[in-house]
């Protein structure tokens, strides 16, 4: 993990750890944050001026972060998120990953007006939860990055897989698979490239028009993850 992002986590988990900080959408920059200024806040104290690059809230986070350094990224299944990622639904939503299946957040004010933390869970670290992501938005320090006209693109790495093999890279190409509708049998999402996965990868593939292999390589990752 770069400096940057082991800045923004620790300020994040800091404030979420103290009850002189809650949730407000009427004064929200401290010391009482909503969702998306408490993301916007924890970037700003790591040294990112992803405010002064307009940040302000959820709808146009995206935009004002790209411009600060950050790629965006398809929305990930959970195993393909790294600490520091910010989750985001341009309407209504935002959060932080900070590894092991959690994410920090400034959630509600449970019902209390007042400045502070009245019920410890105004800003708190959660276990992750499923919700409309709209994208993932990563400071792209921690990808493998690299430079062309003027943007940086950041690529996932992730495992060539073919019939036998079994884990939670299956997994995730399962899920991916079946998102897209092509069924891996009555198993499901099991972790095992057996036959019906296979075959259900072979028909994914030539319905993108790429070698039917049933190898999951780069290309065929590159079109799962567009899902």
């Amino acid at each position: 993990m770069n400096k940057t992002t082991e800045k923004a986590i620790a300020w994040a988990l800091e404030t979420a750890n103290d009850d002189a900080h809650g949730y407000s959408q009427a004064d929200r920059w401290g010391p009482d944050y909503d969702c998306s200024s408490f993301i916007i806040s924890a970037y700003e104290q790591a040294g990112l001026r992803v405010k002064e690059a307009g940040a302000s809230y959820t709808g146009n986070m995206k935009a004002a972060f790209q411009k600060c350094g950050f790629v965006v990224l398809p929305n990930l299944i959970i195993s393909l998120l790294i600490p520091g990622d910010v989750l985001l639904n341009e309407r209504h939503h935002a959060v932080m990953y900070i590894g092991n299946g959690k994410v920090v957040a400034a959630r509600s004010s449970d019902g209390f007006p007042q400045s502070g933390d009245q019920s410890s869970r105004e800003i708190c670290i959660q276990d992750y939860y499923d919700w409309p992501w709209d994208c993932v938005l990563r400071y792209a320090e921690q990808c493998t990055e690299h430079r062309a006209q003027g943007t940086v693109e950041c690529e996932v790495s992730l495992p060539v897989l073919k019939q036998g093999d079994r884990g939670i890279a299956v997994k995730i190409m399962q899920e991916l698979l079946i998102s897209a509708g092509f069924g891996c049998g009555p198993d499901g999402a099991d972790g095992d490239l057996g036959p019906n996965t296979a075959g259900a990868l072979k028909r994914f593939q030539s319905a993108r028009e790429i070698c039917a292999d049933t190898v999951c390589g780069k290309e065929t990752w590159e079109e799962l993850i567009k899902i």
